[in-house]
C-alpha cells in the first residue's frame, strides 16, 4: 500500500514538473520486465543453485537476494537495448499502437 502511494506521488511530482515522459518510459520498461522476468528468473536461479550448491543459510540468503536483482538488471538492460536498436520490435512485444 505504501509503495503504491509513493509511486502515485512520484508520478504526480514528475508530471507537475513537466517530466511526465519519465513516467511513460518507466511504465513501458516495467511492463517489459513483468513480461520477461519469469523466464530469466528460472534460468538464473537454476544456474546459480547448480554453481554454488547452497547448504548453509548465508549462501541461501545471498542467492535469495541476488537472483531477483540480477534478473531485474538483465530485463532493464534488454529493454534499453531493444529501445535503442529495435524500437519496432519492442513496440510489437509491448503491444503499443502506432497510427
Amino acid at each position: 500500500m505504501i509503495g503504491t502511494l509513493w509511486l502515485f506521488n512520484l508520478c504526480y511530482h514528475f508530471s507537475s514538473k513537466g517530466m511526465g515522459r519519465k513516467c511513460i518510459h518507466w511504465a513501458s520498461s516495467s511492463y517489459f520486465c513483468y513480461l520477461l522476468h519469469q523466464q530469466i528468473l528460472m534460468f538464473i536461479k537454476r544456474g546459480l543453485y547448480k554453481t554454488f550448491n547452497p547448504h548453509n543459510p548465508e549462501t541461501m540468503l545471498m542467492l535469495y537476494v541476488a537472483v531477483p536483482i540480477i534478473t531485474i538488471c538483465i530485463c532493464y538492460f534488454l529493454y534499453n537495448q531493444l529501445h535503442k536498436r529495435f524500437p519496432i520490435v519492442l513496440s510489437v512485444i509491448l503491444g503499443e499502437k502506432h497510427s
